[in-house]
């Protein structure tokens, strides 16, 4: 009569790049995308007729990058194109003629949700669905360049939804589905409607 489901996903992919010439700026760039998810579902089977579903999961998202170039690989060229020996001592000695290049990414996502799905199967021609989520969401956004922030954001809104939907089968080719789920943010004061109508024809066993 019950089932527990434990579920778990990580991955994470890092690209990195570092190039380095004597007459051309050194680049390092480094991308870094991480992601990971873990749920616990129980789904309970009281009879035959129908099915209680549970779920909560907490989701993250890392996106990070990194950029620099670094111009000091080009001071010789520099030191070449430049006749004046006053000027050049002032740029050896206070090193402000050339200057380097950064650039900072970070965007996170943090999502726990607790869902439950509730299917009850009245007969050969007709199910019903209906079910409800909270999602609990943290955001948190930042861009730097060359030491400047540019941008910095942290956001964290609720949103919860509830639905409700139907299969009805009229005869063994034919099915139709059709519902509406509403849902709710802490950012906005309305609620949101979403209709859903479904029709599905069986030409054969193998195409629909």
């Amino acid at each position: 009569y019950n089932k527990f489901i434990y579920s778990q996903f990580n991955g994470s992919d890092d690209l990195f790049v570092d190039l380095e010439s004597s007459d051309f700026p050194s680049i390092a760039f480094d991308w870094e995308w991480i992601n990971a998810t873990k749920s616990i579902i129980w789904k309970f089977f009281p009879n035959s007729n129908y099915i209680v579903e549970t779920q909560i999961s907490e989701t993250n998202y890392n996106f990070d990058v990194d950029f620099e170039v670094d111009f000091s690989s080009i001071q010789e060229d520099v030191n070449d194109f430049c006749e004046d020996e006053d000027a050049l001592e002032e740029i050896d000695s206070t090193s402000t003629f050339i200057a380097d290049l950064n650039y900072f990414l970070t965007n996170r996502v943090k999502d726990v949700s607790l869902n439950q799905n509730f299917n009850f199967f009245i007969n050969d021609k007709f199910d019903m669905e209906f079910g409800w989520e909270s999602k609990n969401l943290r955001l948190s956004y930042k861009e730097e360049f060359t030491g400047t922030t540019v941008a910095d954001r942290l956001d964290s809104p609720i949103i919860n939804s509830a639905y409700v939907k139907n299969l009805w089968k009229p005869i063994n080719d034919l099915s139709f589905d059709f519902g509406i789920r509403s849902s709710k943010s802490s950012y906005y004061n309305q609620y949101i409607h979403d209709p859903r109508v479904g029709v599905k024809f069986m030409l054969n066993d193998n195409l629909a």
